[in-house]
């Protein structure tokens, strides 16, 4: 898989959005999203061929609530991603979220299962924020 430059410097600008951090902060133990479930968002949006412009916080939060869909086996961790995405009255409008985790689900024609490989390729080309970011965040006291 090919990122290229400008799609890899977007998608860090999006990890590093103040909005992301303060959930990357608080995600203790990375276990709502990890390296793995981060590279699937990034690959996801390759595959729906996402523009840059749709590169956005919600986006982010369809594709990771697929990747939890199609890798986690903690079910109610994704209610947690709902909060996030959808702020306190998540219940109200978790239907947006799921509409738009389908609209890129059918944007990659249903190609959603990434292997290993490919996520490792892609973490080690995230290196620049993944590797600094997520070591910190999961290695915090607490955690």
């Amino acid at each position: 898989m090919s990122i290229t430059e400008q799609e890899l410097d977007s998608f860090i600008t999006l990890l590093e959005c103040n909005e992301l951090k303060g959930f990357f902060q608080l995600d203790i133990g990375c276990r709502l999203a990890d390296k793995y479930l981060i590279a699937m968002v990034c690959i996801y949006f390759k595959r729906a061929n996402i523009s840059l412009e749709e590169y956005t916080i919600f986006h982010f939060y369809s594709a990771l609530h697929l990747a939890h869909d199609l890798e986690e086996e903690e079910e109610e961790l994704k209610y947690e991603i709902h909060v996030w995405a959808l702020g306190s009255l998540w219940h109200k409008h978790y239907q947006k979220l799921l509409r738009g985790r389908d609209s890129l689900w059918f944007r990659m024609n249903c190609q959603g299962v990434v292997n290993l490989n490919t996520c490792e390729e892609v973490s080690v080309t995230t290196t620049r924020w993944m590797v600094q970011e997520l070591i910190r965040l999961c290695l915090m006291p607490g955690s």
